[in-house]
């Protein structure tokens, strides 16, 4: 039966093009060697197509991946000896794009003719405050 199962890179660079590998799939088994069993590797789980496994055991891109759709994606992998009774072991991995630009996550707030400062950067307003009143 198949132990392990590890992909060797889980990294992509944005906007890569189709069939740029993504990582190696290996897996042990020690049933290879004494019986001279094969390993044959699948995708359970992969939304859209986006990946796909070549001949040399290699996840490559199917579709071009943007930061703008997502910064990462999930998937299964699935590798089966070929014993009389096929065994395997699943496992899920997780693509990350790099190299994605992100738009800030914090901003500094500035008064109105930039000589008041905020205490602790976060700008205070009267519960009263007209609507529309400038914070």
């Amino acid at each position: 039966r198949p132990r392990t199962l590890a992909l060797s890179s889980s990294k992509l660079k944005p906007n890569s093009p189709v069939g740029t590998v993504v990582g190696s799939l290996t897996a042990t088994d020690e049933d290879i060697k004494s019986l001279g069993q094969k390993l044959t590797f699948s995708l359970v789980s992969n939304p859209q197509a986006r990946f796909s496994i070549n001949s040399a055991n290699q996840l490559v891109v199917n579709k071009v991946l943007s930061c703008s759709d997502s910064l990462s994606y999930n998937i299964k992998a699935s590798v089966a000896d070929n014993g009389a009774k096929s065994l395997s072991t699943q496992k899920s991995f997780v693509i990350v794009l790099t190299d994605c630009v992100n738009a800030p996550v914090s901003i500094d707030f500035i008064s109105q003719g930039g000589t008041q400062p905020f205490v602790k950067n976060k700008p205070i307003v009267n519960e009263d405050a007209p609507k529309g009143a400038i914070v």
